[in-house]
């Protein structure tokens, strides 16, 4: 019995510092296989001496986003801590860059605690390179499940400009922004 609660404790703690190293915010959407909110990962992002920035993404759908019980430990969680940020004055980069109003703070927020927190799997996760002062963006490794189906690229793509609307636009505008 001792050694299933030791397990037990082991894997909460795991769990709980995985958590601790994802700072998810929301960038945009997209209709993976429904709608979904894609989020990049703040601590994630890596500055090279070249001027790139590298940061992972994913998609979550919306339906898994809604569907958490916010009633349950987790929910209860996301709840509090989404709550606490905005007390504390949190704003989301995409209201700051005024992709979205200021009264769907605490929505977003919920969405970002619920994409750090949960274990919703992704349509999408992708490792995006982005070169700011060129406005150009690149793929470099893409995860795909949709439709019970999943793809898998891990080779870079080719450098592309971004387009001056869209999610890539989005993406772009945050990280340079805070560079």
């Amino acid at each position: 019995m001792r050694i299933i609660v030791t397990y037990a404790l082991v894997l909460t703690l795991a769990c709980s510092a995985k958590a601790a190293d994802v700072d998810w915010k929301m960038y945009g959407g997209a209709s993976v296989s429904g709608p979904s909110f894609c989020f990049y990962d703040a601590n994630s992002i890596a500055r090279a001496s070249s001027g790139h920035i590298r940061v992972w993404t994913k998609c979550l759908a919306q339906k898994d986003l809604d569907g958490v019980d916010i009633k349950s430990d987790l929910g209860t969680k996301i709840v509090d801590r989404a709550a606490r940020k905005i007390k504390e004055g949190y704003v989301p980069p995409i209201i700051v860059i005024g992709k979205m109003d200021f009264q769907q703070i605490p929505e977003i927020v919920a969405y970002e605690e619920s994409a750090n927190l949960s274990a919703i799997d992704p349509q999408a996760r992708i490792f995006d390179e982005v070169d700011c002062s060129e406005r150009m963006m690149r793929r470099l490794n893409t995860s795909i499940q949709a439709n019970g189906q999943s793809g898998f690229q891990n080779k870079p793509s080719d450098w592309e400009y971004v387009p001056p609307e869209g999610n890539g636009a989005t993406l772009l505008k945050i990280l340079c922004l805070t560079r």
